[in-house]
């Protein structure tokens, strides 16, 4: 407030840094801090941007962005934190979408990371519908580090590009008006977009605030092109009590939800609330250290920082609740062998309802129902082939100085194949 911005490193013990932005009074817009804290993009109300870096106790005005309100940054995930120079891409409230980058020494915009050109910044594409950009991202493909995917969003619509070998080349194969685009009715109080990697790691899910919810999918790299998707496996979480969300943050298993004055976590696996806390005054929104992995939540006057610790700890559970059931991720997290027996069991139920007698046989074969009762169910139901594959399945289990069960159990066989 009143030109200034208050600024702390958490890696030093230290006061908080007061620091002026302007000797001019300015409102701040919106503040956008890249991953590593090294830059911080200052938007103001006035149609104006200051840029601050980590090493710097004054920011500058950058007079490249006179008449721009900037919206959402897409910064370069990959970028190290004492890199002479990032680029990024730049979302405005016109619904045009620039190329610009940051070069620390000089503390100027250039408009070409490759060529040091300092013309003005690169127009890379508009929306055609004078709507903000409310979130903008992008991410290499695995294997091709010339190859972009970018996502974007406004209030109500997500649009993909893919492209290469650059930023220009990405929006050269698309045209304004007629870019596909998700679309969502509603109005958010504020639309967000977020991606959730391994720290360091490829995005692998995006999650996108809107209206009538959150708009999520995993993001599965492979050979796409020009007017396809990354995002697939997609589902809309519908805010509880119908109070839409003012900011998210995107967890591997759980989405927490600011609500007015509460945060409120959901799995993301059964959309079911796990937990809330309610702060008594009105939050304004979350902001996440994706390296350190920590989360703060503040107020007009305070700030809260949050950990998430430990919350695999129901994903056993939770994907055995799912419809379908996530067996696979239920056996990853299974944690004791009463669990794991119980997934193996639930899994062999869910074959044998599914009439798929085989998956059934394999997955009984490994629970600790007993033997008979499993051979008898398949017998007394007329399932010959599931009965031999059980027991093939268990003579696999059955230790060589047990003779008399291999005897028992190879001589069965040898009847069933038999009669076949």
């Amino acid at each position: 407030e009143n030109s200034h911005i208050i600024r702390l490193n958490l890696k030093e013990e230290g006061e908080l840094e007061d620091i002026e932005i302007s000797k001019r009074p300015h409102d701040v817009h919106k503040l956008f801090l890249d991953p590593t804290g090294s830059h911080l993009i200052i938007a103001l109300k006035s149609e104006e941007v200051a840029y601050l870096h980590r090493s710097w106790n004054k920011p500058r005005l950058l007079s490249r962005f006179k008449g721009t309100v900037v919206e959402s940054i897409g910064w370069d995930r990959e970028a190290e934190a004492d890199a002479q120079s990032t680029t990024i891409l730049v979302g405005t409230r016109k619904g045009i979408i620039h190329e610009a980058t940051i070069e620390t020494s000089q503390g100027l915009f250039q408009n070409n990371f490759l060529t040091g050109s300092k013309d003005k910044y690169k127009v890379l594409f508009n929306l055609g519908t004078q709507m903000p950009i409310t979130g903008i991202l992008f991410e290499r493909f695995p294997g091709e580090p010339s190859k972009y995917f970018v996502i974007t969003t406004t209030s109500t619509r997500m649009y993909q590009f893919i492209g290469s070998p650059n930023f220009e080349g990405v929006f050269a194969k698309y045209e304004p008006l007629t870019t596909s685009y998700k679309e969502l009715p509603g109005s958010p109080p504020r639309s967000e977009l977020h991606f959730w990697s391994v720290k360091g790691g490829l995005a692998k899910h995006v999650a996108w605030v809107a209206g009538s919810g959150i708009f999520h999918g995993t993001l599965v790299f492979g050979s796409q092109n020009a007017g396809d998707t990354v995002v697939s496996d997609t589902n809309i979480l519908y805010y509880p009590e119908q109070i839409p969300a003012s900011s998210v943050v995107l967890t591997q298993f759980h989405f927490l939800l600011l609500q007015r004055t509460k945060i409120v976590s959901v799995s993301s696996l059964t959309n079911d609330v796990t937990w809330f806390h309610d702060f008594k005054v009105p939050l304004i929104s979350f902001t996440h250290d994706p390296l350190a992995g920590i989360i703060f939540v503040y107020s007009k006057s305070q700030v809260w920082e949050l950990h998430v610790t430990d919350e695999e700890r129901t994903v056993c559970e939770k994907s055995l609740l799912m419809d379908p059931p996530n067996f696979q991720l239920a056996e990853q997290y299974a944690r004791t062998p009463a669990q794991l027996d119980q997934v193996w069991t639930q899994q062999a139920e869910y074959y044998y309802d599914k009439d798929q007698m085989d998956l059934a046989a394999r997955f009984f074969a490994k629970t600790k129902k007993t033997f008979e009762e499993v051979a008898l169910r398949f017998l007394m139901n007329d399932h010959p082939d599931a009965l031999r594959n059980f027991l093939k399945e268990k003579l696999k289990t059955i230790r060589h100085h047990r003779t008399t069960q291999l005897t028992v159990l190879c001589t069965w066989l040898t009847e069933l194949y038999l009669n076949k």
